[in-house]
């Protein structure tokens, strides 16, 4: 490359590469850069975009297809997105590897009170359409930190394949452990799969 050039596709920009010295400079302690790395990947908006997101795929499906049929498209939309977030897998790494670092409490309690407080309404808005009602000794968070535990359980062997497992209906696992949890949840789960919105059944 010649002076004046623009820097080729192959080749990194000098002013970007981060050499011993410059991390130094910015990272006197090791420590300074575990807390500036936790406050990066745990920052709460990428998750706070992915639930606006999905919250309005799930209103226009609401109105178009079936209970079972909304539950399998967006447990499977789940799984591809996390498969595709390259930093959920390093939020667990750190997780692991730290669980008593405050800030990555902070994280967990973060989660739990604003990051799923807002899928509870979500889900509950979608039972409310669909005319379904949820077990009087259960709360929508609850359902929520379910839902959550499967989709975490369903990562590791999904990161590995790219997809997640299919059980032997063809279902993914998400979708299969929804399926199974339904009875355990709604007051009354009979034919919860194929009911449809009000609109849709006086349309």
């Amino acid at each position: 490359m010649t002076v004046g050039q623009a820097p080729a596709d192959d080749e990194p920009d000098p002013s970007q590469i981060l050499t011993t010295a410059k991390f130094r400079y910015r990272w006197e302690r090791k420590e300074f850069f575990t807390e500036d790395l936790i406050s990066y990947l745990f920052r709460p908006y990428p998750q706070h975009h992915h639930i606006d997101y999905m919250d309005s795929v799930i209103k226009d499906l609401t109105s178009k297809v079936s209970f079972g049929e909304l539950v399998r498209r967006i447990a499977d939309q789940e799984i591809l997105a996390a498969v595709s977030d390259p930093y959920r897998g390093l939020r667990t790494m750190i997780q692991i590897a730290l669980p008593q670092h405050p800030r990555v409490g902070d994280y967990c309690r973060t989660k739990c009170e604003l990051v799923l407080s807002r899928w509870a309404p979500i889900y509950e808005r979608v039972a409310t359409a669909y005319g379904v009602t949820l077990r009087s000794e259960l709360k929508w968070l609850d359902v929520a930190l379910l839902l959550n535990t499967s989709l975490e359980g369903a990562l590791p062997w999904a990161r590995i394949t790219g997809e997640a497992p299919k059980l032997s209906t063809g279902d993914s696992i998400l979708v299969g452990a929804v399926i199974a949890m339904m009875p355990g949840l709604l007051d009354d789960a009979t034919g919860w799969e194929t009911r449809m919105t009000r609109r849709l059944t006086t349309a």
